[in-house]
C-alpha cells in the first residue's frame, strides 16, 4: 500500500521531531566534554546525512526501475492496440 504525501511528510516530521528530542536529552544527561559531545554530534549528523542520501538513492532506483516498467507496459499495449487497428480497418475496407 503506497503512502500519501501527507502520510510521508508526517513521517517525516515525526522523526525529525524524535532525533531532536532525543539529540537535546542526550546532551542534556551526556558525561562527556563539550569537545567529545561536539565530535558525537557531528558524527551522528554526517551518519544521518549519510543514512538518508542511502535512502533517497534506493528510492530514486526504485521509483526509475518503475518508471521503465510502465513504460514497456505501455509500449506493449500501444503496439496491441496499433495491430488491433490495423486488423479492423482491413476488415471494415473488405466489407465495404
Amino acid at each position: 500500500m503506497a503512502c500519501s504525501y501527507k502520510q510521508t511528510k508526517a513521517g517525516f516530521r515525526r522523526s525529525v521531531a524524535c532525533f531532536v528530542i532525543g539529540l537535546v536529552t542526550g546532551l542534556l544527561y551526556a558525561p562527556k566534554s563539550g569537545k567529545e559531545t561536539r565530535k558525537e554530534i557531528a558524527k551522528r549528523i554526517n551518519d544521518t546525512q549519510n543514512s538518508a542520501t542511502k535512502a533517497f538513492k534506493k528510492s530514486q532506483d526504485k521509483a526509475a526501475k518503475n518508471l521503465d516498467e510502465v513504460r514497456d507496459r505501455v509500449n506493449k499495449l500501444n503496439e496491441k492496440t496499433g495491430e488491433a487497428y490495423k486488423k479492423e480497418k482491413k476488415r471494415k475496407y473488405k466489407t465495404s
